[in-house]
């Protein structure tokens, strides 16, 4: 005979069944964000969970279907955030379990990737196992997000991870996360560890080297000799190369200066050719857009934002001067975004890791002066560490 909790449980589920399947049946007209297929199972895990996560589940739902076939609203992302901020690894858990990837909807998706990116807090391992298995595995966010959460908590563990699963898009994406915090924790070291430990985070580590502050032909010298000497080196050195020839979006002439610091490597005359033709074609690659001079030339909201990524102020510069608006409030939503969607706090310097830091302060700056009320009543809407971000005393310093 069945137990009491049994009976009990059982008579909770066939209420619920009735209960849930008529809310269903009230929202699905209206429903365009989609909802998953009522089951025994999901029933079962609804009546059982504690109130606290069917309240959450709840309001992330009623977000979905604001949302329906659009993208959250600026202050439906905020409260999405702050509803994930607060979720254990169960509740995180539940709330995957609610939302449908099919049909896609940007909405559905921007919430999974948010809640990955927290499981990747809580528990980064069996995060990223999710991840990587269906049916998330199309969707290469989502092992970047929990790469970027993991990596900050535990760089070693990640890589060590992703290493284990071998060459491919898995490794190179907590690589790239783990090869910044390992010249984050020291630059020193960071390249014979990558050599030696962590292979996956080879890639970023040559990239971070040629980008960082303060290198002279000396110190550059000795990194391109080092990877030169590897026996599997040409991804890596690709990346150190790409690094090098980053200045020239400021200044095209440099080219050749960078040319003849390879010619006094003291590498072999055919190694020296061969790389002096990877960074021929680098340098090639990083010259920036040239919009008119007086503006006339048209620049999608695409083109700028690659001239932003790699020469921001320049950018902005432009844009303001020819009251582009248009370009500047995209681009500062897009920026805020990935910040928010990012392990990013306010006060740490983590420009290097992620250039939007400085830059969203500077593109805000200039919308701000172009549309005030416009860049304001947005920034309202922002959760309180990305309006102290932007707040009139960073907004100073930058000027």
């Amino acid at each position: 005979m069945p137990s009491k909790k049994t009976i009990a449980l059982l008579a909770a589920s066939t209420l619920g069944v009735a209960t849930w399947a008529g809310y269903r049946a009230e929202c699905r007209v209206m429903d365009s964000a989609g909802n998953k297929p009522i089951t025994f199972q999901s029933v079962v895990r609804r009546v059982t969970a504690p109130k606290s996560r069917t309240q959450q589940i709840d309001k992330l739902n009623a977000i979905r279907q604001r949302a329906g076939r659009t993208a959250m609203s600026a202050g439906d992302t905020k409260t999405a955030w702050e509803i994930i901020r607060a979720l254990t690894a169960e509740d995180v858990k539940a709330c995957l379990d609610e939302i449908p990837l099919e049909p896609p909807r940007n909405v559905n998706q921007a919430l999974v990737r948010m809640l990955f990116f927290r499981w990747g807090q809580l528990d980064p391992q069996a995060a990223a196992e999710a991840a990587v298995q269906a049916p998330y595995a199309r969707d290469s966010n989502l092992i970047l997000a929990v790469a970027t959460a993991w990596a900050d908590r535990d760089p070693e563990g990640a890589m060590r991870w992703a290493d284990k699963l071998g060459p491919g898009a898995v490794q190179n994406v907590v690589g790239y996360a783990g090869g910044m915090m390992l010249m984050q924790q020291d630059p020193a070291t960071a390249l014979e560890r990558a050599i030696t430990e962590f292979p996956g985070a080879l890639n970023s580590v040559a990239m971070a080297l040629a980008t960082r502050e303060g290198e002279t032909e000396e110190s550059r010298q000795v990194t391109l000799l080092r990877l030169a000497g590897l026996k599997n080196n040409r991804q890596a050195l690709n990346y150190f190369l790409q690094g090098m020839a980053l200045p020239s979006r400021k200044d095209p002439g440099i080219g050749p200066s960078l040319l003849a610091e390879i010619d006094r490597s003291g590498l072999p005359a055919d190694r020296i050719a061969s790389i002096k033709s990877s960074l021929d074609s680098c340098l090639a690659h990083y010259v920036p857009p040239q919009p008119g001079t007086n503006g006339a030339q048209p620049v999608t909201n695409e083109d700028y934002f690659r001239w932003s990524y790699r020469d921001p102020a320049k950018a902005f510069a432009w844009a303001e001067e020819n009251g582009r608006t248009d370009l500047l409030e995209p681009q500062v939503k897009r920026e805020a975004m990935d910040l928010l969607r990012s392990s990013w706090q306010p006060g740490v310097r983590q420009e290097v890791r992620n250039p939007a830091v400085k830059s969203v302060v500077q593109q805000y700056q200039g919308w701000q002066r172009l549309d005030p009320a416009a860049a304001e009543a947005w920034l309202k809407t922002m959760p309180a560490d990305l309006r102290k971000h932007l707040s009139p005393s960073t907004l100073d310093a930058t000027r």
